[in-house]
C-alpha cells in the first residue's frame, strides 16, 4: 500500500486481461481485493504494575484501484483498507493520500 500512496506505480505500464471499467476518456479503473489476518498487541506493557499486552486478531480487507490511461499507463493508484477485531466488531477505514471514496471501487 506504501507503494500505491506513494505513487510508486505511476507511470507504469499496466497489462491486464482483466474486468474493468471503462472511463469516460478511454481510460480503466481496475480494482483488486485482498485479504489478510495477523495477530496484534494490545493494551500496556508495564511490569511496574503487573501490565502486559494481550493479543488480538485483526482482520485486513484492502481493495485496490488502479486507473490507467487510453495508452496503458497507470496514472493513480487508489486503496482503502478495512480492519476488524472479533472481540468489538469496531470497523475502521485508513484511507491512502489524495484518495476520493468516489472513484474508488466504481
Amino acid at each position: 500500500m506504501n507503494y500505491c500512496e506513494n505513487g510508486d506505480y505511476n507511470g507504469g505500464e499496466f497489462k491486464s486481461d482483466e474486468v474493468y471499467k471503462e472511463l469516460p476518456d478511454s481510460g480503466r479503473v481496475y480494482a483488486y481485493y485482498y485479504y489478510y489476518d495477523e495477530d496484534r498487541d494490545v493494551g500496556v506493557d508495564a511490569p511496574a504494575f503487573n501490565l502486559k499486552p494481550t493479543q488480538i486478531n485483526v482482520d485486513y480487507y484492502t481493495v485496490m484501484n488502479f486507473i490507467v490511461n487510453k495508452d496503458g499507463i497507470i496514472t493513480q493508484c487508489k486503496y482503502k483498507r478495512f480492519f476488524e477485531n472479533a472481540a468489538s466488531h469496531l470497523r475502521m477505514i485508513a484511507i491512502g493520500e489524495n484518495h476520493s471514496s468516489a472513484s474508488l471501487c466504481t
